[in-house]
């Protein structure tokens, strides 16, 4: 696969997000609930997307964009 990207090349763009927003404890904190399955993403995803269109997300995604910076812009790298 040509765009095949390295975990640990994830590693620093995937944690920026969660550290700018949470602070690196509490993202830290997070990714180890997600990691060894104290949080059920499956179950959080259908509470929050069940009962809306996939018209109604696509609205909402293109809402969400056009009101925000992009995250790239904001966080250092």
């Amino acid at each position: 696969m040509a765009n095949e990207i390295h975990h640990g090349e994830m590693y620093r763009p995937g944690m920026a997000l969660p550290a700018y927003r949470f602070g690196v404890m509490n993202a830290e904190m997070f990714i180890a609930a997600v990691k060894t399955g104290n949080s059920d993403y499956t179950k959080w995803k259908r509470q929050a997307f069940d009962g809306i269109t996939t018209e109604e997300f696509d609205a909402a995604v293109a809402g969400f964009a056009a009101s925000h910076v992009r995250f790239e812009e904001r966080v250092p790298h």
